[in-house]
């Protein structure tokens, strides 16, 4: 289990007895935050959970969509300069596509502290090392605010790699374990690498060999005489 200023991955069995306790007090957080006085008052604080299984689906869409949730934009009651957001719990986290060729050519960099220390990896490495569901909570953490209620928010957002959850939520998520609140209906139960989730080079760069009277339409239409070349 990998621990960051908080924010909680679960991996294995013996990871999920290692986090009860953090699950503990995320619901108790939960909790309090209804029976603050600003919340009686203004009748905000109502924290839902919310349950996505995020198998087979776009990071770049599907990171503005739980944004929403951990701020509380889709409630009537939003203040910007409140964090009445909800809880998102999202399994199945490293199996999120990348059009194009991102999970390749796309880089992340941070720096050591270090003279010299500016590093940088890929989706295509992280999915080697086992940290696939980084690639999402880096998408959610940079459409984020960069405000002090970026960490509470970010807090709120639990990553499960695979589709077992081990239970830890079961209580809370309630009826929506069944039927996730966004997935991939094509893909839904299926299995799939994450080779196969995003194009090739030799896809993209493929071309279908011309046969020779294509060929010779396309140099007439384009008044090309290859006698002369």
């Amino acid at each position: 289990m990998r621990l960051k200023t908080g924010r909680y991955v679960v991996k294995t069995l013996s990871d999920a007895k290692r986090i009860i306790k953090f699950s503990k007090k995320v619901k108790q957080e939960a909790k309090l935050q209804a029976m603050t006085h600003h919340c009686q008052v203004t009748g905000t604080g109502k924290t839902k959970w919310h349950f996505v299984d995020a198998r087979a689906m776009i990071a770049g869409r599907l990171a503005p969509r739980i944004v929403n949730l951990l701020m509380g934009k889709h409630k009537p009651s939003y203040n910007r300069r409140h964090d009445d957001g909800d809880f998102v719990v999202v399994v199945n986290a490293s199996k999120v596509r990348l059009t194009g060729r991102k999970h390749k050519n796309k880089l992340y960099h941070w720096h050591t502290g270090w003279p010299g220390g500016l590093k940088s990896t890929t989706p295509a490495r992280m999915h080697e090392k086992g940290q696939g569901e980084e690639i999402l909570r880096k998408a959610v953490s940079g459409m984020l605010p960069k405000n002090k209620m970026r960490k509470h928010r970010e807090k709120r957002l639990i990553l499960f790699p695979d589709a077992e959850t081990h239970g830890l939520y079961d209580d809370v998520i309630g009826h929506a374990s069944a039927t996730p609140l966004w997935f991939d209906e094509a893909r839904a139960g299926t299995d799939m690498d994450d080779a196969s989730a995003d194009a090739s080079d030799a896809d993209l760069t493929e071309v279908p060999p011309l046969t020779d009277e294509q060929f010779a339409e396309l140099m007439k239409a384009h008044n090309i005489d290859p006698t002369k070349q």
